[in-house]
């Protein structure tokens, strides 16, 4: 019993024991750590001087001695590191209030980022080609240090030539005539943009009208800038953004809404069309050439219907084209005088005489009742596809007709025909009011295409120096 009780007593004391022994030793610690001096601090970071050994060479056997700290070595090693970046590339200098572009913004500018911080003056040529004729400008631009935005931007055509396509056997020749003028030679060309009336792909044109072959690669090679084809009405859609208010004329006055669609269509010799889109990686308008004007005529009433029934008798199919342009002018004229339901005011049958569209469009202003007819079915065949265009791509940004016909009847549009078949209140009532918000404008400028022709040079020159890049938001 009592051996049991001392084995059970035992546990009891040596527990305090050892914890007492333990605290000790952890004290005696304590106050030799409080004892020791305390460390020096650093000194502040400095140039560090390196010493040539001197009497004790190390084992290594010469050369610069090495400090044996390991701070001091770091400091070495981060001092010589701070002096080559300082070197290979100074800090550059930031303005007060200046906007730090991000590095890819600045990776993509390259050089040309630098360049753009003074005026820059240089030369583009445009050119307007025919079948019959030639035109080609010369353009003189100066952009300031804004990166060549448009309000920065001034151009001052200060030359032009019209040349014959007869006169010369090839494209180049005529070109080459052209910068060998006394006005032109010397005047440091860097893009040309051409419009031709013809089918553009990959930047060339076989001219149906001559037997010239456009080539904007080779043009390019060959003379040493920058060439680029362009369809005519292609040429048109790019000058449309930099129309001024006055070369517009509206019929229905709604605001534009910024970087929305648009769309562009021209009746003349043909119908010309093109959409335009947002690009925001040049902070302009890509434009879409397309060939819907020879897409299937869709007429409205029972007077178009026997129209559309004339023409596909006359020439197997009729497209929209056929009856909405010069052509289709005489068209609709020639219909309106061989159908025996149209009779004069007076009761009497039509004359029977055929004419010309610049005839009708004349004798429609004077109040000639028959080509006034013509005329109002003309307009509302214009309008009826000027609505169409607008809602395939819901074109916010505006709805634009060019050409040369429609600003020559001015007075019969306000007449409001047009806008009427734009509209379509009483055939197409759920998208009228879709097209009530849609602008629409009768271009009055007969120089768009020329300066859709010099805006696409000026964007190539920009494209070439590298002033086209993402907005730096």
């Amino acid at each position: 019993m009592e051996a049991a009780a001392g084995q059970d007593a035992a546990p009891v004391v040596a527990r305090p024991v050892s914890l007492l022994s333990r605290g000790l030793r952890w004290a005696r610690k304590s106050a030799a750590a409080a004892a020791r001096p305390a460390a020096r601090p650093a000194p502040p970071p400095g140039p560090v001087e390196l010493t040539e050994m001197g009497s004790s060479p190390s084992s290594s056997g010469g050369g610069f001695h090495r400090p044996s700290n390991t701070a001091a070595a770091m400091r070495v090693r981060s001092q010589s590191i701070q002096r080559g970046r300082a070197a290979a590339a100074p800090r550059a200098r930031v303005l007060p209030g200046a906007r730090c572009p991000r590095p890819a913004v600045l990776a993509r500018r390259g050089v040309a980022a630098a360049s753009t911080a003074r005026p820059t003056t240089f030369s583009i040529i445009t050119g307007d080609i025919g079948g019959t004729n030639a035109r080609l400008s010369l353009w003189k631009c100066e952009e300031g240090g804004g990166g060549g935005g448009a309000g920065g931007a001034q151009q001052a055509e200060v030359f032009s030539e019209t040349y014959a396509t007869t006169a010369f056997p090839t494209f180049e020749d005529c070109l080459q005539a052209f910068l060998d003028e006394s006005e032109v030679r010397g005047a440091g060309v860097q893009a040309a943009a051409l419009a031709v009336a013809g089918a553009v792909e990959n930047n060339r044109c076989p001219m149906t009208n001559t037997s010239w072959v456009i080539d904007g690669r080779q043009l390019g090679a060959q003379f040493k800038f920058r060439t680029a084809v362009l369809n005519d009405f292609e040429a048109v859609g790019y000058g449309i953004p930099a129309l001024a208010p006055s070369d517009l004329v509206p019929l229905n006055d709604v605001p534009m809404v910024p970087t929305a669609p648009k769309v562009v269509m021209g009746p003349g010799t043909g119908l010309g069309a093109a959409q335009l889109f947002w690009d925001s990686g040049v902070q302009g308008y890509k434009v879409v050439p397309g060939e819907g004007a020879h897409a299937t005529f869709a007429p409205r009433g029972w007077r178009q219907m026997a129209l559309t029934a004339y023409v596909t008798a006359r020439l197997g199919h009729c497209e929209i084209e056929e009856v909405a342009c010069g052509r289709g002018l005489e068209l609709i004229y020639e219909f309106l005088l061989s159908d025996p339901t149209f009779r004069r005011p007076d009761g009497r049958p039509a004359a029977a005489a055929a004419k010309v569209a610049p005839e009708i469009t004349a004798e429609a202003l004077e109040g000639e009742p028959t080509a006034l007819a013509a005329v109002d079915i003309f307009l509302a065949i214009i309008g009826a596809e000027a609505g169409a265009m607008a809602l395939r791509c819901l074109a916010r940004g505006g709805v634009f007709i060019a050409g040369g016909i429609v600003p020559r009847l001015m007075d019969r549009v306000r007449g409001g025909g047009l806008l009427d078949a734009f509209l379509n209140r009483s055939g197409r009532e759920r998208f009228t009011y879709l097209l009530q918000g849609m602008p629409l404008f009768v271009v009055t400028n007969t120089r768009v295409g020329i300066i859709g022709s010099r805006e696409y040079a000026l964007r190539m020159v920009r494209e070439a120096r590298g002033e086209w890049h993402e907005r730096d938001e």
